[in-house]
């Protein structure tokens, strides 16, 4: 049984009395800080190298603001702020969004942004933190994360008049890195294929392969969705988790909210069929315990499958098929992989892979790309040999 909390006798500061304490964490770790809320308006923050002297200051405030000598407040600091934007937004970013923001607010930026005041903030603050993520070993794509991140909340401010500018807007970035993926190659990707072979996803795979899906994407495909007679998928949303492992559909990453018509190769809509029987299958073994809710893929009582237990699936298919390792959303780079080494055009495997644009895909891929490109050149060099040859024989 918890022992009570026991009543203290310290009486409750008030609010022109302040607090004082060190700071543990950060790059300002080892400082002290006082802090004192004054006629009701927004908190004061002082800051020095020790208790002696934050002390000093905040006795200082407190006499100037008896005298009515204490300067306006400098506003809102970029934490306070933050933390309002992010909770406005809660309700149009989706969940995973709304988490990697939170995070990286509380461990990349409020560190060396949240004390500031938003009109103190200066582009030399910004660089530290961008030194901070890269002397860490960050990524360059971490901290262009992080930029976009803080870049966003200082937007917000500059349209709510807060700030007359945003200083984070047109800053140098690292240059991100190659990707660090290998896809699967084609006679890999056969490889693949043939493992695949009763197993019970082969039907997911296949379609992620054949169609370059998202692992959300496959996950949340309908019955509905399909026209299985006429080889076509309408797709119109994927499965994303929520708090507490709910998953629910949610509408496409572009956020077009519209869906999208994608042909299906008959091979895949012959596993779909026998997936179909398999389902049904499930369903009548689980009798009053399924949900009828329309997911191709679902678990033992009907709910969409959970997308990790598609990659978990997906990492024991490629070691029954002795194959390196790769990450679910790899059967999507080997789709682009594969159609680049047919000479598909780059706006086409863009186009198929549902990206926002054509930079999005040349950054990704643009080095498989160009070694598309050097076959193209040869192939192109050996049919003009060919003719060539054809003309001199001719004379």
């Amino acid at each position: 049984m918890p022992v009570p909390k026991q009543p203290t006798n310290r009486p409750k500061r008030l609010d022109h009395e302040g607090t004082v304490y060190q700071i543990k964490t950060g790059p300002r770790a080892g400082s002290w800080r006082a802090q004192i809320r004054v006629a009701g308006g927004p908190r004061r923050t002082f800051t020095g190298r020790s208790e002696a002297d934050v002390k000093q200051k905040l006795l200082d405030a407190r006499w100037r603001d008896s005298h009515g000598l204490l300067p306006p407040s400098r506003g809102e600091t970029y934490e306070q702020y933050a933390r309002n934007w992010l909770s406005a937004r809660r309700h149009e970013l989706r969940y995973n969004t709304l988490r990697s923001y939170r995070l990286n607010l509380e461990k990349h930026i409020f560190p060396y942004l949240g004390h500031l005041a938003l009109v103190d903030i200066k582009r030399r603050d910004i660089q530290r933190v961008h030194l901070a993520l890269q002397d860490t070993g960050h990524k360059p794509k971490t901290v262009q994360l992080v930029h976009s991140i803080l870049t966003l909340v200082l937007a917000s401010a500059e349209a709510d008049e807060l700030i007359t500018s945003n200083v984070a807007r047109g800053m140098r970035l690292p240059k991100r890195q190659a990707p660090g993926f290998v896809p699967l190659d084609p006679t890999e990707i056969q490889t693949l294929i043939d493992a695949m072979h009763d197993d019970p996803l082969e039907a997911l795979f296949l379609l992620t392969l054949a169609c370059g899906l998202r692992r959300g994407e496959a996950c949340g495909v309908r019955w509905s969705d399909f026209n299985l007679a006429q080889g076509t998928l309408h797709l119109q949303g994927q499965i994303v988790r929520e708090p507490k492992s709910k998953f629910v559909f949610s509408p496409l990453k572009s956020g077009t909210g519209q869906s999208l018509l994608i042909s299906v190769p008959p091979l895949v809509v012959d596993a779909l069929l026998v997936h179909r029987d398999r389902q049904a299958f499930v369903r009548t073994h689980a009798a009053e315990l399924w949900k009828e809710q329309d997911y191709v893929f679902t678990n033992a009582i009907g709910d969409p499958i959970d997308p990790m237990q598609a990659y978990r699936m997906f990492k024991l298919l490629l070691q029954r098929a002795g194959l390196r390792d790769q990450r679910f959303h790899d059967l999507r780079h080997a789709t682009a992989s594969l159609l680049l080494s047919w000479g598909l055009e780059l706006w086409l495997v863009s186009k198929l892979l549902r990206h926002a644009g054509l930079s999005i895909t040349l950054d990704i891929y643009g080095h498989l790309y160009q070694q598309t490109g050097k076959d193209v050149a040869e192939r192109m060099d050996a049919f003009i040999r060919e003719a060539q040859n054809r003309t001199q024989d001719a004379r």
